[in-house]
C-alpha cells in the first residue's frame, strides 16, 4: 500500500505505520480498500477540496470508482492470447510466449475488476467512522455530516438576509441539502433563500415571511429525491405550516422515478440502502448545482435537463456540462 504522506510503498507484513510516521487505519488486505483509495474518494467528491459534499454523494463517488467495466481488459486479453497462441503455433517463437503471458495478465486483471463489488453504504458508513476515530476530521473537512445551520451565525442580523436580495425561495426535501448549497454559497449565486421541507434553519423563516408577504408573487421551488415521498412534496407543500405561500407559484424541479430509469449510468451509483428511491444527491456537486441554476432560471424539472442529450446521465463522473 501507498503511504498518503510519503508516497513510498510499504507491505503490510511490515506493520501499519509508515517509516515516515504515518499510520494506517486500513488493511487493503482486511478492508479492501487502502488509505490512499479512501482518500481519492474523498478528492473526488470533493473535487478536490472545492466543494462541501454529502455522505451520498461520497458513497457514489466510491461506487463509481468500484464499478468500472471489465470489458475493455477483457477484449485485450482475449485478443493478445489469441496473437500469442498464434504466433508461437506457427514459430514457437520468444515474442508469442511474451504476448501470451501479457494476456494472461490481462486476464487476471478484468477477473480482479469484475469481482471488486462495491461498498454498501452502512459499511462506507463505518468505514468513514474509523477514520474519525483514527484521523479525526482530517481530509474530511468537507463532509457533510449532518445538519449544522440551526442556529445563525453570531454576527447574523436579519439584515443579511435581504443584503443579497434573495429573489426565489428553495424547499429542499432534506435538511443536509441545505448545508450542501448553503456552505457551497449557492444560495448567494442563485440569489435563493433556501429551507427544508422541516422548515430548518427555523431562525430564518419570520424574515422570510415578511418578504413573501412583500412579493406576492416572489416564485418557490421545490427539489427532491426520486421517489414515491419525493413526487408527492408539491402537495404537503401547498399546505405548509412554516410559511404561508398561497397565491406564490410553486415549481417542481425534482427528480421522479421515471426519469432516472432511463438514466442508465445511474444504476451504478444508486445507493444499495435507498430501495424506496433515489437520493438527488447522488449528483456530483457541481452537476447538481449547475443544474439546479440553469432548472430554476428556466422553470424546468432537474430530471428534464439531465435526461437532455447534452446533459450527462452518469450522475457528474465528469462533473457535468452545467458550466
Amino acid at each position: 500500500m501507498k503511504c498518503p504522506t510519503c508516497s513510498k510503498q510499504h507491505k503490510v507484513k511490515e506493520g501499519m505505520k509508515c517509516l515516515c510516521g504515518y499510520e494506517f487505519v486500513f488493511n487493503p488486505k482486511e478492508d479492501g480498500i487502502s488509505d490512499g483509495q479512501f482518500l481519492a474518494v474523498v478528492r473526488g467528491a470533493s473535487s478536490n477540496g472545492e466543494y462541501y459534499f454529502t455522505m451520498n454523494q461520497f458513497h457514489a463517488e466510491h461506487r463509481r470508482r468500484s464499478t468500472g467495466s471489465p470489458l475493455k481488459p477483457a477484449i485485450i486479453s482475449a485478443v493478445t492470447l489469441g496473437l500469442g497462441i498464434g504466433l508461437y503455433a506457427m514459430a514457437s517463437d520468444f515474442f508469442g510466449i511474451l504476448l501470451i503471458i501479457v494476456g494472461v495478465i490481462a486476464a487476471i486483471s478484468a477477473l480482479v475488476k469484475w469481482g471488486a463489488a462495491p461498498k454498501t453504504f452502512n459499511t462506507w458508513q463505518k468505514l468513514t467512522e474509523r477514520w474519525r476515530q483514527a484521523k479525526g476530521a482530517a481530509g474530511l473537512e468537507k463532509l457533510i455530516a449532518g445538519p449544522t445551520l440551526h442556529k445563525p451565525p453570531p454576527d447574523w442580523q436579519e439584515q443579511d438576509i435581504y443584503d443579497y436580495g434573495f429573489e426565489r425561495l428553495l424547499i429542499v426535501e432534506r435538511d443536509e441539502l441545505v448545508d450542501l448549497f448553503v456552505l457551497n454559497k449557492l444560495h448567494a449565486e442563485q440569489r435563493t433563500l433556501i429551507f427544508s421541507e422541516s422548515g430548518y434553519p427555523l431562525y430564518l423563516l419570520p424574515p422570510a415571511q415578511k418578504t413573501l408577504d412583500a412579493n406576492p408573487t416572489l416564485p418557490v421551488f421545490l427539489l427532491h429525491n426520486a421517489s414515491p415521498s419525493g413526487e408527492q412534496m408539491k402537495d404537503r407543500i401547498e399546505n405548509w405550516s412554516h410559511l404561508n405561500l398561497a397565491g406564490h407559484p410553486i415549481t417542481d424541479l425534482g427528480l421522479c422515478m421515471t426519469d432516472i430509469a432511463r438514466m442508465k449510468g445511474m444504476k451504478k451509483i444508486k445507493a444499495d440502502q435507498d430501495q424506496g428511491g433515489t437520493a438527488v444527491d447522488l449528483l456530483k456537486y457541481a452537476t447538481l448545482a449547475g443544474g439546479l441554476g440553469l432548472a430554476l432560471d428556466q422553470q424546468i424539472s432537474l430530471g428534464g435537463l439531465l435526461l437532455n442529450e447534452n446533459a450527462p446521465n452518469d450522475g457528474g463522473a465528469s462533473g457535468g456540462n452545467f458550466g
